[in-house]
């Protein structure tokens, strides 16, 4: 398995190698999504983390909610979009 540092560099050299340009932002952007799927749990993961946050329930692959200060909320991303997996298998990676 792969380290943080690692994959850092692995894209900073796939980035200098390829004809794609991307910016500090788009690479920053693709680590993280990169970390929390290997390392964490991928589009969960900022919820995850957020102390504030009680409950996660995914109810199908667009119908994530959570629960905050004893309020349950549609799960949203920090765009405002909501939070959504991508496949079945994206989703049943999670059981």
């Amino acid at each position: 398995m792969r380290s943080k540092k690692q994959l850092k560099k692995l894209i900073e050299s796939e980035r200098r190698s390829s004809n794609v340009y991307i910016d500090s932002q788009e690479e920053a952007d693709i680590l993280e999504a990169l970390i929390q799927v290997m390392f964490g749990y991928g589009i969960l993961d900022p919820l995850v983390k957020d102390e504030d946050i009680t409950e996660i329930m995914v109810n199908g692959l667009d119908e994530i909610f959570i629960e905050k200060n004893g309020i349950v909320l549609r799960a949203l991303d920090s765009d405002g979009k909501r939070i959504k997996f991508h496949s079945k298998d994206e989703n049943a990676s999670y059981y």
